[in-house]
């Protein structure tokens, strides 16, 4: 079956599928399709070349030790594995444009194969191009959570189980007929990043087995039902937009909020660097950014939205419940430029010697 497979340069569920596909005997893997990396995109372009992707790891490394981020960035380029494996790479602008999709018709491919994302719904000319269709791989279990970020949302929103849908591409965003699908746990501590990573580990045999099925019934189409509707995003939308870093209320925590709700979106928000704000809470005329928290036990005697200081770190009061800021940033106008400190230095610096700050009394959201 010869393919020609599509994915943004730099995701992890991208090339796990590519490494599937290429390490396969049954598949014929014409060309890699990627949209080229951003003028603006730095980091990436020279992740992307071998004399400074050292440089550029050892500069992330540094950048991170300063500004106290953890380490979560996918370094790990699929045009540059591509190259290494001997395969073509096309990387085009827009596939909506003549001059993008002609390339992939040249191609004769039996099946398109979307693995890591594309920025662009793809036209009805790249869906319809190959004789056995198009298939794309979406980090959830369809119909839940079509759209975008959706690791973010959910986390956010506290649900257990994700997952890897395979589906065949129609008009619209990840609502084609479903081909297979694969649960992932979603654990209590996990960031978007740790959640990516696993869902990856579980797309790569799916994408096979899906296509081993498509090669069987070829030269006809895998028989599927459509998807029923979705509607789980915020609003009754059926699709998930991009996380609203911008949002300043979406994104402040409120002092009222159960501390499940705090961990899970402090969690959410967390990023390979502080490109963006984060959680954030006010003290006095000064904001903070909460960079890691976790669940402890509630404070005797603290009513919610109270700020207090056990055992040398700020602890924030919440319901039935209590969240240790285990890091926080002040912020700012280019996060990434703060350094953040530990909950502790916090504590004592900003908290001081009142031992509780009260963040529903003048200086909550």
């Amino acid at each position: 079956m010869r393919v020609v497979y599509l994915s943004r340069q730099f995701n992890h569920s991208g090339l796990a599928v590519f490494d599937a596909l290429s390490q396969s005997d049954r598949f014929d893997v014409m060309a890699v399709v990627v949209p080229p990396v951003r003028d603006s995109q730095h980091s990436m372009r020279r992740l992307n070349r071998p004399l400074t992707a050292w440089w550029e790891k050892l500069r992330y490394w540094l950048d991170s030790a300063r500004t106290g981020a953890r380490r979560l960035r996918f370094e790990e380029s699929i045009l540059r594995r591509a190259r290494r494996e001997g395969i073509p790479v096309l990387e085009i602008s827009s596939l909506k444009e003549e001059t993008g999709w002609r390339h992939l018709e040249e191609l004769k491919p039996d099946l398109i194969v979307l693995g890591g994302g594309w920025p662009e719904l793809l036209p009805p000319e790249v869906i319809d191009l190959a004789s056995l269709g198009a298939v794309n791989t979406h980090p959830s279990l369809l119909p839940a959570y079509r759209g975008t970020d959706v690791h973010r949302w959910q986390i956010r929103d506290g649900v257990s189980v994700s997952g890897i849908t395979v589906h065949y591409l129609d008009r619209d965003f990840d609502t084609g007929p479903v081909l297979g699908q694969v649960e992932v746990e979603i654990r209590p501590s996990d960031t978007p990043q740790d959640l990516s990573r696993r869902t990856s580990q579980a797309a790569g045999p799916l994408v096979l087995s899906v296509l081993d099925r498509i090669a069987r019934a070829a030269p006809q189409r895998v028989e599927v039902s459509t998807q029923p509707a979705g509607g789980s995003a915020a609003g009754g939308s059926d699709l998930f937009p991009r996380w609203p870093w911008a949002d300043d209320d979406f994104i402040a925590i409120d002092p009222g909020c159960s501390a499940r709700e705090v961990e899970r979106l402090v969690l959410a928000c967390s990023q390979e660097s502080f490109r963006h704000d984060g959680p954030w809470i006010q003290i006095g005329s000064r904001q903070f950014v909460v960079r890691t928290a976790e669940i402890r036990a509630p404070v005797a005697e603290v009513q919610p939205g109270t700020l207090v200081i056990r055992g040398g770190w700020p602890v924030l009061q919440c319901g039935d419940e209590a969240v240790i800021l285990r890091r926080l940033q002040e912020r700012g106008p280019v996060p990434m430029r703060s350094r953040s400190v530990s909950g502790r230095r916090f504590a004592r610096n900003v908290i001081g010697r009142s031992n509780y700050i009260s963040l529903t009394e003048g200086n909550g959201r």
